[in-house]
């Protein structure tokens, strides 16, 4: 009984409410998540995917074997800046928001808690680890980011959950914040915009690796976006030519050097064989 007793002043002093409420979900002829779910889970989610993403995509940046660098600046890359920077100053204004109203007595206005401030910080961290991770992408002449595409797609999802959820609100009470719902559909709109631009690559980097240059008809993987990957969309053309004419060797594309077998098994043996020499002192 203690621990629910526990359980309970932890939600009321955090968020104000409980954090999970099944009926909300089953009873109602418009389905909900409770408030505090939203401003826990639909904020902590999209941190935790670009953590966990950036974690391991930003070592292949700094690796040896990434030999592209400079990604010249364009109006692609330059709008997704701007757009990064702009979804950063909606989290300010989030939090600035909140900060205006708590502690305010006006009955009209409903009461601030740790968790409203936690939505906008959780989103701020975010984004901006989403524009330094834009900036070493072109340094390092990385053309599409899987984290970018994945953390727009699942934050575009949760954003989208909490502004219709704040319209049912400002509809049937008056408990959203005046310029809160504003803000969410602010964040909502550029984030579906830097989505929609992660369905496409950047443009070639300056340096590449000095094998490629003389390969005429290389393999359009590496411009390929990460959509194009995911569903291999990139490879529709040479199906296409396959399903229209015979299809001869020279109409198949070079692969670069790098995931050829000459690129792969020296580093598959540098690999292998210490463990091989390291095996056979234990025997």
């Amino acid at each position: 009984m203690s621990g629910l007793y526990n359980l309970s002043k932890f939600e009321n002093d955090f968020c104000g409410g409980r954090f999970w409420d099944f009926s909300k979900l089953w009873d109602f002829e418009q389905p909900d998540f409770t408030g505090c779910f939203q401003k826990t889970v639909f904020s902590w989610v999209p941190l935790a995917v670009i953590l966990f993403f950036t974690s391991f995509e930003l070592p292949g940046y700094f690796s040896s074997r990434n030999k592209n660098r400079i990604i010249r600046l364009n109006w692609y890359n330059a709008l997704k800046l701007i757009l990064t920077l702009s979804l950063a100053a909606v989290n300010i204004g989030q939090i600035i928001c909140v900060g205006m109203v708590d502690g305010d007595d006006d009955l009209s206005t409903r009461e601030v808690f740790l968790a409203d401030y936690l939505f906008g910080a959780s989103y701020l961290l975010s984004h901006i680890l989403s524009f330094c991770l834009l900036l070493l992408s072109l340094k390092f002449g990385v053309r599409a980011s899987y984290t970018q595409f994945i953390f727009y797609l699942v934050s575009s999802v949760c954003e989208a959950t909490v502004f219709r959820s704040m319209i049912l609100r400002d509809e049937t009470s008056s408990t959203v914040i005046d310029g809160e719902l504003y803000l969410m559909g602010c964040q909502l709109g550029f984030g579906a915009v830097m989505l929609f631009l992660n369905f496409w690559a950047d443009c070639a980097p300056r340096i590449t690796d000095e094998s490629l240059k003389d390969i005429s008809n290389l393999c359009p993987e590496s411009a390929a976006s990460i959509p194009s990957k995911l569903t291999f969309f990139w490879v529709a053309t040479i199906i296409w030519k396959g399903f229209r004419n015979t299809l001869d060797t020279a109409m198949l594309w070079t692969l670069p050097p790098s995931i050829t077998s000459s690129g792969v098994v020296p580093i598959f043996d540098s690999f292998f064989a210490p463990s091989v020499e390291a095996a056979k002192k234990i025997d």
